[in-house]
């Protein structure tokens, strides 16, 4: 955990020391094997390419690995130390007295426990220490899991309390939420409720654990891996190490019987069924007589791991076919089946306890409500999901079933007043900015100050026929008026935009209108050169997938502005064609001028990177490495705070304006043409005979090769963007008439997953 934190602090560009104990078997040893502990726990998060703690490997540079015994002195320059040991408070109080006289004066130092009351850490301080002494408790992995809960205690001064919430926030991207010095705060006080609840309904209604996990999952908002799959993620003994420290914290017999876990989840913990760790929990994972992996699931009353039934219950399958969260909850919770009364007897039991405990463990019910969406990747906090059932209708039933509602939450119910103004169920700018324009797939928002933003609402987040349409409109609209300085591209949904609409493609494929698609290609070639020569600045703030036409819009714009976690590349190769929407081009002349101005001549090598990245649809796993692939510029802005994107795109179409923007002219190009082609034609054989593509593959790698290098050309010519917007187009309307290109749309339609043909 420890390390986990250094590396979102090193991704950050934050120098950071790690130190941990000298093993025992280095005692008496001299030199770096005394630090083996954290070297060695720096070369595990560089070795997991699953879940990558770092952006990059380089970032691990920017941590100083040493150990308790010799290098102490080093924290003496740091302005933030965080105590990251055993959840004992012995120890705890060990650590903080050997560093004490290491702390410089102004250094704010704070605890990672998940458990260990605070304030009791802090006891034995110097009073000037516990002035800047608070809680942070990351979750784990702490890249991946946006909560941050910051826990001051009274002796806590204000200044650092802010300092920290502002630095955890903009700094690090975290989602951060002030919380009490109570039994393991907000997110863990109301998630470990989650698991022992669901058991004991579970009996209550004979259901089995597949079924339970089926019931509370992504059906009601919550985490895709739902009840039991998330206490396996998450270990059976920290399930109940957490549970045991809550009990040992609280003195009400009532509220201690939401976390006392089942004896049948103790056995398990003593028998080593641990979850995921020991490859045997809830669930276990095998392999069948076919080597196919089949995930079993434990069977209490045979004590044996068995075949998951098929869940086909018609009451939840009705209820999987309602997309809008409100109006799914309201049809499965408001019935009469024994799976309706299961989930109404969860929900209901959640929320009443959040609202029960919520003056506890919170200034604000929107804490709490966070707190679960960032810990445990919950669509909706509590308070939210009440307000989506009928805040009053809920309240009413819940007194029904012999519920006493808190007086804070009866105040709200007299005055008939929601938790939240807006809708929580409305994932959308709309809901901040005002609206100019709703168009059939996107929005115009006024975003302040002169800044127009178009927010993308398409299917799937593909680039339809009307998100073309409408992206010109909005150009035209920011161009047209005087008081518009500018234009943000944005989207609220999980993804910038994830390419072209496959179902208008293969609709035209399957009415023979080939000719019609080659249209299509030249509308949207255009729509991107409208966007690169737009005569006011057009930001791209981009986050999660920008694949393929996305990826060529947003290589387009003045300047992209793009959280951490983008996810960018050029992939049509996996539905059997080529970028045909200005992405070549454009790397191209990135190339050129890149090399250029290092006065580079000779462009093969790099021609040959960019073959391969985009005939292998080599994807960035963050924004650096998206970098590093050129589909970003030194000049482009990486935020880590993906909440700040649009705001932070809209101070640059302010900052460019300011600056007096220049619309960008037609350049011709230096390619390397025949010469090149001929080098590329035996990279392509080497990735052929290697195994790296396919034969298909091949003849698609050299369509892309034709772009890179420009055509039939001789080496060191000079050609027109138009004529490399030629070269695409002439690719990808010559694969579209193939049958395996056609085979790849229709897989990828179908099954989501490329065809390798």
């Amino acid at each position: 955990m420890g390390a986990g934190i250094a590396a979102i602090l090193a991704n950050a560009g934050i120098t950071v020391v790690l130190l941990d104990i000298v093993p025992k078997e280095f005692l008496g040893a001299e030199g770096k094997k005394r630090s083996a502990l954290a070297v060695g726990a720096i070369e595990r998060l560089l070795a997991d390419k699953k879940l990558p703690a770092f952006a990059t490997d380089e970032m691990a540079k920017y941590i100083t690995p040493g150990n308790l015994e010799d290098d102490l002195s080093l924290i003496s320059d740091c302005d933030w130390i965080i105590e990251v040991v055993a959840e004992n408070l012995e120890i705890k109080h060990k650590l903080i007295e050997r560093l004490l006289p290491h702390i410089k004066a102004d250094a704010i130092l704070s605890t990672n426990t998940s458990g260990i009351p605070v304030a009791s850490i802090a006891k034995n301080m110097p009073v000037d220490l516990q002035k800047r002494f608070l809680g942070t408790h990351f979750f784990n992995p702490p890249r991946y899991m946006r909560l941050l809960e910051i826990i001051p205690t009274a002796e806590t001064e204000t200044d650092v309390i802010e300092y920290m919430t502002d630095f955890g926030y903009h700094i690090l991207g975290k989602g951060v939420v002030k919380a009490h010095d109570t039994p393991n705060f907000i997110a863990n006080r109301i998630g470990a409720v989650v698991t022992p609840l669901a058991f004991r309904q579970m009996k209550k209604y004979g259901f089995g654990i597949d079924k339970i996990d089926v019931l509370t999952g992504k059906l009601i908002g919550r985490a895709k891996s739902a009840t039991f799959e998330t206490a396996d993620l998450v270990g059976l003994d920290v399930l109940a190490h957490v549970n045991n420290n809550i009990l040992g914290a609280l003195t009400d017999e009532e509220e201690k019987e939401y976390f006392k876990l089942p004896e049948e989840i103790r056995a398990m913990c003593e028998n080593g069924q641990l979850g995921n760790k020991t490859d045997a929990g809830f669930y276990k994972r095998v392999k069948d007589e076919n080597n196919k992996k089949i995930k079993l699931v434990w069977d209490f009353a045979k004590q044996e791991y068995v075949m998951p039934d098929q869940i086909e219950v018609p009451f939840i399958e009705v209820g999987k076919k309602i997309s809008r969260l409100r109006d799914r909850l309201c049809a499965l919770i408001y019935s009469d089946e024994a799976e309706s009364k299961f989930l109404w007897e969860n929900i209901s039991e959640i929320i009443y306890y959040s609202a029960k405990v919520k003056n506890e463990v919170a200034d604000d019910y929107k804490d709490i409500d966070n707190a679960m969406k960032w810990g445990y990747n919950w669509e909706v906090g509590p308070f939210e999901l009440w307000d989506l059932i009928g805040f009053e209708k809920a309240a009413l039933r819940m007194k029904a079933d012999g519920k006493k509602l808190p007086e804070w939450v009866e105040e709200r119910l007299v005055k008939k007043e929601n938790f939240y103004e807006r809708d929580p169920d409305f994932n959308s700018f709309e809901s901040v900015y005002p609206v100019l324009k709703k168009f059939n797939h996107s929005t115009l928002l006024d975003l302040g100050d002169g800044v127009l933003g178009l927010e993308f609402k398409s299917p799937g987040d593909s680039i339809t026929a009307n998100i073309r349409k409408e992206l010109v409109t909005a150009i035209d609209q920011v161009e047209n008026k005087n008081q518009y300085k500018g234009l943000v591209l944005l989207n609220s949904g999980g993804n910038f935009l994830v390419g072209a609409d496959l179902k208008e493609m293969i609709t035209s494929i399957m009415a023979g209108q080939l000719n019609d698609v080659g249209d299509k290609i030249s509308e949207f070639q255009q729509v991107s050169l409208r966007i690169k020569y737009a005569r006011k600045p057009v930001i791209a703030a981009v986050h999660g997938m920008v694949l393929g036409g996305g990826c060529e819009f947003a290589l387009q714009a003045s300047r992209i502005v793009a959280h951490v976690d983008t996810y960018m590349g050029l992939v049509e190769v996996g539905v059997g064609l080529i970028p045909a929407g200005g992405g070549l081009k454009e790397l191209v002349q990135r190339n050129e001028k890149l090399l250029k101005s290092l006065s580079c001549n000779d462009f093969t090598p790099t021609i040959q990177k960019l073959l391969f990245q985009v005939a292998t649809a080599q994807v960035s796993k963050n924004a650096y490495e998206a970098l590093q692939l050129g589909y970003l510029q030194p000049t482009d802005i990486i935020i880590a705070q993906i909440d700040g994107l649009t705001e932070r795109a809209k101070e640059e179409v302010l900052r460019l304006a300011k600056d007096g923007f220049r619309q960008v002219l037609p350049k011709q190009t230096q390619v390397t043409g025949n010469s090149g082609m001929a080098t590329l034609r035996a990279i392509i054989m080497g990735m052929t005979e290697g195994g790296f593509i396919t034969g298909y593959d091949a003849e698609i790698a050299e369509k892309i090769a034709k772009v890179l290098t420009g055509g039939d050309v001789p080496n060191g010519s000079q050609i027109t963007e138009q004529e490399l917007l030629r070269l695409e187009k002439e690719g990808f309307t010559e694969l579209i008439q193939n049958a395996k290109t056609h085979e790849r749309i229709s897989g990828m339609v179908k099954n989501r997953r490329p065809v390798r043909n």
